[in-house]
């Protein structure tokens, strides 16, 4: 994330059949190739589930602005060793760290005098948002593979 702060996150994995034929191709194309190919389809859905989670953040929080709104924000990485690409979506820190409280909620609180302040009732934003739109991420990734397989070499 551009403010160097780090995401708070879930994980999904998922796994591609076919995969002797794929990397075939993909050899083919180069290496390069691929990890473009996967970069952008990793991107393409990442953007998409971040405006899924920013529409939760405006619908079940009522905010139009705010620190937790900038702070839902994406990050497309790739491990050189593996050659791995993973995206990660969520809250960056430290302007979404009271994201988890929203999306877990609390127990009890006190203050160190012993004065009550409540409980915070947990209001996902994150979950919904990514279990509403996880088939359309990997439409969206499987779509980038097949735009790239169909090109010529």
């Amino acid at each position: 994330d551009p403010g160097g702060g780090r995401l708070m996150a879930d994980s999904v994995t998922f796994t591609l059949s076919g995969r002797e034929a794929f990397d075939r191709v993909l050899a083919q194309k180069g290496r390069n190739v691929a990890k473009r190919t996967a970069r952008r389809a990793i991107t393409k859905a990442s953007r998409m589930l971040v405006r899924a989670i920013k529409a939760n953040v405006r619908i079940v929080l009522k905010e139009k602005t705010g620190s937790l709104l900038r702070s839902i924000k994406m990050r497309v990485r790739t491990f050189a060793a593996s050659g791995n690409t993973i995206g990660i979506v969520g809250a960056a820190r430290p302007e979404g760290s009271h994201a988890v409280f929203h999306e877990f909620g609390t127990g009890p609180r006190k203050t160190k005098k012993g004065y009550s302040r409540g409980a915070v009732p947990a209001r996902p934003i994150v979950r919904p948002a990514f279990d509403a739109n996880k088939d359309e991420a990997l439409r969206i990734i499987a779509e980038e593979i097949r735009k790239e397989l169909a090109r010529p070499t």
